[in-house]
């Protein structure tokens, strides 16, 4: 795995440079005031670490086809800004109400609750300014990728999901309702930031649906070990406040299957994803490590 770790940190470092650029106030003419405060708390939500999932297999699949990833680097980015969206409206006190996010305070810990709610919104249409920088691509693709990110963002992917997951807290629901909600929460934007990336670089419908499986059965397990590392781990190693699903009595995996079922479940996900890239002849080794080191990170 020594190899990924500098394959992930190399495009870290890609996405963290262009968001650092990206998010800094902008004045529309020389008499217009840019709203600092609101800019920082966009800069330090989105810049504050994270792992950068979702833009790196961004820039992974369109490498498993084609050299220049770097003409996917906006959307990368305008995706880690959608998904640091994601994560400071899930810590408000009337969503998740958590105090810590990437072992720091949460943006409305840091600043307050109405600026938090302004920097979550802010984050999403910067990020959607900046997957439509990607101007390297055929415009008639971009007009295919969009469609795709503002779907799995909605109210049809990780929006649904959080509305479910908020109105199933304190409730019993099945393994099945609990899989179909973290299929919108988790896996919806996470199985978009492989498929436009695949629909970037012209893949196969036949290369497309393996990556759609993919995406679907990685997701499904990045939301396995989540709620494991909640039981199993410490808030300092995972950076946020760990027992929380327990206190809240939400529903997890663990919850209906055990902790070691659990991690089958995950392993089993994790290896069916790897068959499958490789029963449809994609051989892109990052993709099939990113994939590993899903069910065996820490944090």
């Amino acid at each position: 795995m020594a190899n990924l770790q500098n394959f992930l940190q190399e495009r870290q470092n890609l996405i963290n440079n262009f968001l650092e650029k990206a998010l800094k106030p902008k004045l529309l003419n020389k008499t217009a005031i840019a709203p600092e405060r609101l800019w920082q708390a966009m800069s330090y939500s989105c810049l504050n670490g994270g792992k950068r999932l979702r833009g790196i297999l961004c820039l992974a699949t369109y490498e498993a086809f084609k050299p220049n990833y770097l003409a996917v680097l906006p959307i990368a980015a305008g995706l880690e800004c959608i998904h640091a969206m994601s994560l400071v409206h899930d810590d408000l006190p009337c969503m998740d109400n958590d105090i810590l996010r990437r072992g720091k305070p949460t943006c409305h810990i840091q600043f307050d609750t109405a600026t938090a709610l302004l920097a979550g919104d802010g984050l999403l249409i910067e990020g959607l300014a900046l997957c439509l920088q990607a101007d390297e691509l055929n415009p008639q693709i971009m007009l295919k990728i969009m469609p795709e990110i503002m779907q799995a963002i909605g109210a049809n992917g990780m929006t649904g999901g959080q509305s479910i997951d908020l109105e199933n807290t304190n409730k019993n629901v099945s393994l099945l309702e609990l899989e179909n909600m973290h299929k919108l929460k988790t896996g919806a934007f996470l199985k978009a930031s492989v498929l436009v990336s695949a629909m970037a670089a012209e893949a196969t419908e036949s290369q497309l649906k393996a990556l759609e499986i993919y995406a679907e059965k990685i997701g499904l397990a990045f939301q396995i070990i989540d709620d494991l590392l909640d039981l199993e781990g410490d808030s300092a190693q995972i950076g946020k406040t760990a027992g929380k699903d327990l206190a809240q009595n939400k529903a997890t995996y663990p919850k209906f299957l055990g902790l070691e079922q659990s991690k089958e479940k995950a392993q089993n996900l994790i290896e069916e994803a790897k068959l499958n890239l490789k029963q449809n002849h994609i051989y892109f080794e990052p993709l099939h490590q990113i994939a590993d080191y899903i069910i065996q990170r820490k944090k």
